[in-house]
C-alpha cells in the first residue's frame, strides 16, 4: 500500500495514510521507526501488519518518492 508521510515523529517513526483517509478526520497509519529515514510530503510503500480500531500500523518495505505538486 502507498502511504503518504504526514508527520515524522522525534523517535524518527511516522504518521501517514492512504488515499483513503483524509487527514484530520480518519485514523493514522503508524510507521514505526525503519532504515528509511521519513520524510513529511512523501509517499512510502508499506504493508499493513495490525489494524486497530480507527487507525492502521504499518511497516515500510519499498522505496520512497516524492510527491508532485
Amino acid at each position: 500500500m502507498e502511504v503518504l508521510v504526514d508527520a515524522v515523529n522525534g523517535d524518527g517513526s511516522a504518521d501517514g495514510r492512504s488515499f483513503r483517509e483524509a487527514p484530520e478526520v480518519d485514523g493514522v497509519i503508524d510507521l514505526p521507526r525503519s532504515e528509511i529515514a521519513f520524510r513529511v510530503g512523501e509517499k512510502v510503500r508499506a504493508r499493513i501488519t495490525v489494524a486497530f480500531e480507527h487507525d492502521l500500523s504499518a511497516i515500510a518495505v519499498g522505496a520512497k518518492t516524492a510527491v508532485s505538486a
